[in-house]
């Protein structure tokens, strides 16, 4: 189902089945990036851009569960923080070197179970970023990064995911919208 109004979102952090680790809250506000909306001539919305490099959002909290769930920052953690989480969106190796991490909750696995896939970057075309990682629905908003020594940051998050994508005729991908300057510049403009 759509979910329009952010209180209608609920967020459960490290959700384990039923167990709530770090409690849990909902949507205070959306934030669509520029882009998402399709408008007319004359500013009616006619569409939205879907499984593009504009399908992310930003959502505030009405409960500030970050000092307890943890965040992705948006610059490198202290060297000592040896996992370290940082938005940084640079790809420290070429599509088909790279292998990316993903996490989330699928729909076809037990209830609120969360699961992760590793698996190899193939390419990054218009803005998106094409692996292999296994996927199923429910994994759409799950973020994808990569692992680096904590002197490089440590988890750099650099895609938010979307999508099972086909290319032409080629084999089917999964995608998340880059984190690219563009995206990471909206980011920290509308965060707190």
């Amino acid at each position: 189902p759509a979910i329009n109004r952010p209180q209608d979102m609920k967020i459960v952090p490290g959700r384990d089945g039923a167990r709530k680790p770090f409690g849990e809250t909902v949507g205070a506000r959306f934030i669509l990036p520029p882009g998402f909306i399709r408008r007319n001539a004359s500013g009616t919305i006619t569409g939205f851009r879907i499984a593009t490099r504009f399908d992310y959002a930003i959502v505030h909290l009405k409960d500030p569960l970050g000092s307890t769930a943890g965040y992705w920052g948006q610059s490198p953690r202290p060297s000592g923080d040896r996992r370290g989480s940082s938005i940084t969106g640079a790809l420290p190796l070429p599509p088909g070197r790279l292998s990316v991490n993903l996490s989330g909750y699928p729909v076809d696995k037990p209830w609120g179970t969360q699961w992760s896939a590793f698996n190899r970057l193939q390419q990054r075309q218009n803005g998106l970023l094409l692996y292999e990682n296994d996927t199923f629905g429910g994994h759409s908003g799950s973020p994808v990064w990569v692992t680096r020594h904590s002197s490089n940051g440590g988890r750099n998050l650099v895609g938010v995911h979307i999508r099972r994508f086909r290319v032409g005729g080629r084999p089917t991908f999964n995608a998340a919208v880059h984190l690219g300057q563009k995206e990471r510049s909206f980011v920290s403009r509308n965060t707190r």
